[in-house]
């Protein structure tokens, strides 16, 4: 999967230590036809992206959920940079009303 996983802290076992190096390559334990029908998604769509969503320990295995997502577009960006700005200009018109 290409990603840096610390060690548990948590565990006791020595094998398990051992063998839990951060870089490690570890395989993404999947069905198949699950890992085609995300990879046809993703070469289909471009702008479709796999996000993960959430990491966490189950036993000895690291759990993952994952998500295909898709980018905002740049009207949705120039909205949300619009609110934004105007979200800290009224801060800041606070911030100098009360002072």
């Amino acid at each position: 999967m290409g990603m840096h996983v610390s060690e548990y802290s948590h565990h006791t076992q020595k094998s398990m230590s051992q063998n839990n190096t951060a870089d490690r390559v570890r395989k993404l334990l999947m069905h198949k036809k699950e890992i085609l029908k995300l990879e046809q998604k993703l070469q289909k769509e471009k702008q479709l992206t796999l996000v993960p969503l959430e990491l966490y320990f189950k036993g000895q295995y690291l759990k993952i959920k994952m998500a295909l997502a898709q980018g905002k577009k740049l009207h949705d960006k120039r909205a949300s940079l619009r609110e934004k700005d105007q979200k800290r200009q009224s801060a800041n018109k606070m911030k100098k009303f009360f002072q």
